[in-house]
């Protein structure tokens, strides 16, 4: 029996695509937690206070997160518009 007769490949295919969305995922905070260590080095190097870097970090993080919706929003109005949305 082959791999697309007993369906491997679908599975493969959503192993594949899960373990992108995993990484996806954990991305955003792996930089988190490494730009946070970073506060007090970048702070002295760039002689300006930690909290003013701490505000730094979340307006990052703020635009982050907006552009991760405008993306999603972006690509659903893709979809919408070429057909390719089922009901």
């Amino acid at each position: 029996m082959s791999e697309e007769e007993s369906g491997q490949d679908g599975l493969d295919w959503g192993l594949k695509l899960a373990g992108i969305l995993v990484v996806a995922g954990i991305a955003p905070f792996l930089d988190t937690t490494i730009v946070n260590v970073a506060v007090p080095t970048i702070a002295h190097h760039l002689q300006t206070p930690v909290a003013t870097i701490q505000w730094v970090i979340t307006g990052y993080l703020l635009d982050l997160i907006d552009r991760g919706r405008i993306l999603r929003k972006s690509g659903r109005a893709v979809d919408l518009g070429s057909g390719r949305h089922r009901r």
